[in-house]
């Protein structure tokens, strides 16, 4: 969200700011300043649906982005695990 500009915040359990209507807090929530708590799972799971077939599990050890239209290849490569 960071590198989108968006604007966020990760609060930790015991926010009062948070206010969630569950009787079990989580350890920590994303909450978009502009539009509420980010529902991660539900957006992974929803995004991941969505993708079917295109998602391909594999360990990537590099991105050359230099060809893709519209991307400056401004995005670090990354190599190894994380």
């Amino acid at each position: 969200m960071a590198k989108a500009g968006a604007d966020y915040e990760l609060l930790g359990a015991g926010s009062r700011r948070l206010r969630l209507p569950v009787v079990d807090e989580p350890a920590a929530a994303l909450v978009d300043v502009g539009g509420g708590v980010v529902d991660v799972d539900a957006v992974r799971d929803f995004l991941t649906a969505r993708a079917g077939a295109a998602i391909v599990q594999d360990q990537v050890y590099a991105l050359d982005i230099t060809d893709l239209p519209g991307h400056p290849g401004d995005l670090p490569a990354r190599r190894g695990r994380s």
